[in-house]
C-alpha cells in the first residue's frame, strides 16, 4: 500500500493525528514512511519537533518557516546550532536568509558579539564586523583600547570601497582621540569623549582660541559651524574683549545678531 494511499484513508479517521502515527512508524525503524506521514501532518508544533528527532533538521526547518512561527524556527535554529559543525550551521543559513535573519536577530538580542562576529566571518561580511568593532570601541573606557579597536574597524572598513565614509569616520575618530590624550597631559584638563564640536568649544572657553583654530583647520570644520563654537565658548568664558577681537577679525559668516544675543 502506498504512503499516498495510508494518508488518504487516514483522512477518513475523525481526529487522526499523523504525527502520532508517524512516530510510531519511526519507533519501528520506518523512518521513510514516517517522514512521508508527517507530510499530511497539519500543524507544524508537531511536525517540527519529530523531524529533529528523526535527524530531518533542514525539513524541520523548512516546516517552522512556512509556518511563520518564530519560537518554533528558534526551536529548529538552536538544535541544529548544538549538533552542526559552524561551518554546515552557517551553510544552512545561507541556504534560507529568513532564517540567517531571524538568527542574527537573536544574537543580536542577546549581546553575543562573538557569535555574530563568527557568523559574519563565515559569510563574508566585512562591514558587519567592523560594525561590531564600532560597538566594541564606544564601549571601551581606556582610551588606549578604544583607538586599537577603532584602527581595526577602519581596516576592515577598507576592504570595501562602498564603505568608505565608514573608514574615514573610523580614522577622523582615531584622530580626535589622540589629539584628546595630548590635551590632557598639556592642559590637565579632562577631554576624553567629548564630541569635536564640545572639544573646541572646551578650549574657546578655557582661553586657547589658537589651539581651537589649529584644530578647527585640521578637522576641516566650516566657518559657519566654527563661530558659532567661538562665539558660544567666549560668552562662556565672559572674554568680552577676545569677543570683540574676534567679532572684527573678519566678516562674520553668520552675521551679527549671535554677537548681539550673548551680549544682551
Amino acid at each position: 500500500v502506498s504512503t499516498q494511499s495510508t494518508g488518504e484513508k487516514m483522512n477518513e479517521i475523525p481526529g487522526i493525528s499523523y504525527a502520532e502515527v508517524a512516530s510510531t512508524a519511526f519507533k519501528h525503524g520506518r523512518v521513510e514512511l514516517a517522514t512521508k506521514l508527517l507530510d499530511y501532518e497539519p500543524r507544524a508544533a508537531d511536525q517540527v519537533p519529530l523531524l529533529l528527532r528523526m535527524q530531518h533538521d533542514p525539513i524541520a526547518l523548512t516546516k517552522a518557516l512556512e509556518s511563520g512561527d518564530t519560537d518554533l524556527v528558534y526551536l529548529v535554529l538552536l538544535h541544529m546550532k548544538r549538533i552542526r559543525t559552524q561551518a554546515e550551521f552557517v551553510q544552512i543559513l545561507q541556504a534560507q536568509p529568513s532564517a540567517m535573519d531571524l538568527m542574527i536577530v537573536f544574537f543580536k538580542a542577546m549581546n553575543d558579539s562573538g557569535e555574530l562576529e563568527r557568523l559574519y566571518q563565515q559569510t563574508g561580511s566585512p562591514a558587519e564586523i567592523a560594525n561590531l568593532w564600532l560597538l566594541d570601541a564606544v564601549r571601551q573606557r581606556d582610551t588606549n583600547q578604544r583607538t586599537e579597536i577603532l584602527k581595526k574597524a577602519q581596516t576592515k572598513y577598507g576592504e570595501s570601497k562602498a564603505h568608505s565614509f565608514h573608514q574615514k569616520t573610523c580614522e577622523e575618530e582615531i584622530k580626535l582621540l589622540l589629539l584628546q590624550k595630548d590635551l590632557a597631559l598639556s592642559l590637565h584638563r579632562e577631554f576624553e569623549g567629548l564630541s569635536l564640536t564640545d572639544t573646541l568649544f572646551t578650549l574657546v572657553a578655557i582661553g586657547q582660541m589658537t589651539r581651537a583654530q589649529k584644530i578647527r583647520s585640521e578637522f576641516k570644520v566650516p566657518d559657519k559651524r566654527f563661530w558659532w563654537i567661538a562665539i558660544r565658548g567666549l560668552a562662556k568664558a565672559k572674554d568680552w574683549k577676545e569677543l570683540e577681537k574676534f567679532s572684527k577679525d573678519k566678516k562674520s559668516p553668520i552675521g551679527y545678531e549671535p554677537f548681539a544675543e550673548v551680549l544682551s
